[in-house]
């Protein structure tokens, strides 16, 4: 399992933020945010599951832009590609 956006930034391990990874996947993505389309995949993904209450897209949203301005830095966002699994 692996948290979208980073458990170091959130501290939060709840359903709408982790998805299934295999661990070269989640190793080579560590804490780093993945890019906007898987984001938008997660998104998707949220809308059919039973999660908080108070849950919604734009919060989610503003949460990954919050994350990467004052916390991602400069690194490259995580892209899935055939490089991550070998």
């Amino acid at each position: 399992m692996d948290h979208v956006i980073p458990f170091n930034y959130l501290y939060q391990t709840e359903i709408f933020n982790i998805v299934p990874a295999c661990i070269a996947c989640n190793s080579s993505k560590n804490d780093r945010l993945p890019i906007q389309e898987i984001f938008e995949r997660v998104k998707n993904r949220n809308d059919r599951l039973v999660i908080r209450k108070d849950y919604n897209h734009e919060w989610y949203q503003k949460l990954y832009e919050t994350c990467l301005t004052s916390y991602h830095g400069n690194r490259p966002l995580f892209e899935l590609t055939t490089d991550n699994l070998n």
